[in-house]
């Protein structure tokens, strides 16, 4: 029982923050059941990440700080740029975010139960054991980290290609500089993911801290794109025309 509680603990900050980036898009929400789909195709990208991670785990700083970053964030744009993408439901900068933030947070949602159970098992915990509260308060306080910065953390970093693949789409038929912004978008996700994890596993002193800083500074990027994304959308209200005030003769 408590092993299936964690799990269901443990998904409780994925559908929180998908509901989030959902109710973002107030302009042309996109249908719930292809939001839902991309959020389960995040999950299941979590299979090829563990398989592809796996030969690095003996190296410990190029597979938390380089590898995974990369893996992950290439296997979750994957996910949306063969899929949704090209559905005609894709029909505004907008959905770039909300769909990469879907796939990110079905990946984070994936990998979230085997930290809460790794934290209840190194704890003392055991699958059939009696309620404890030292054993529990250490689920709680990783739960809590977990629930505001690493699977948000996520979202912010594959919207910064969601939000490219956004702006892409309908920048014309000129195949370079829809290339050249993919690029920089799902560049500029591992980046962060990367540092990210640098943070959290090899400044242990300091590393809440410093993950809480690098969070706000992503979530003020993220903010400012889903501005931008919003605005250049086709379904943005028109501006009013500013009235002409009437001239007599002479004036």
């Amino acid at each position: 029982m408590a092993i299936l509680a964690i799990i269901a603990l443990s998904m409780a900050p994925g559908i929180f923050w998908l509901w989030f980036f959902y109710k973002r898009d107030r302009l042309e929400p996109e249908p719930r059941i292809f939001v839902i789909l991309i959020f389960l195709l995040g999950m299941l990208s979590a299979v090829p990440a563990f398989v592809l991670e796996l030969p690095f785990q003996g190296f410990t700083i190029l597979s938390i700080v380089i590898v995974a970053p990369v893996v992950e964030e290439v296997l979750k744009f994957l996910s949306v740029r063969f899929t949704i993408y090209m559905h005609d439901e894709f029909d505004e900068p907008m959905d770039g975010i909300v769909y990469g933030a879907a796939a990110a947070l079905g990946f984070a949602s994936a990998e979230n139960p085997l930290y809460l159970i790794n934290t209840y098992m190194s704890a003392g915990g055991e699958a059939g054991g009696a309620f404890s509260v030292q054993v529990w308060g250490e689920v709680g306080k990783v739960f809590a980290i977990r629930a505001l910065l690493a699977v948000p953390g996520h979202a912010l970093w594959s919207s910064m290609w969601g939000y490219a693949l956004g702006r892409a789409k309908f920048m014309g038929k000129r195949k370079w500089p829809k290339v050249k912004i993919i690029f920089i978008g799902l560049s500029l996700a591992i980046l962060f993911h990367g540092l990210h994890n640098f943070l959290s596993a090899f400044i242990s002193e300091f590393a809440p801290v410093a993950v809480f800083f690098l969070a706000i500074f992503i979530w003020a990027i993220v903010w400012r794109n889903i501005n931008a994304a919003l605005s250049d959308s086709p379904f943005a209200p028109s501006p009013l025309p500013i009235p002409q005030v009437a001239r007599g003769p002479g004036e």
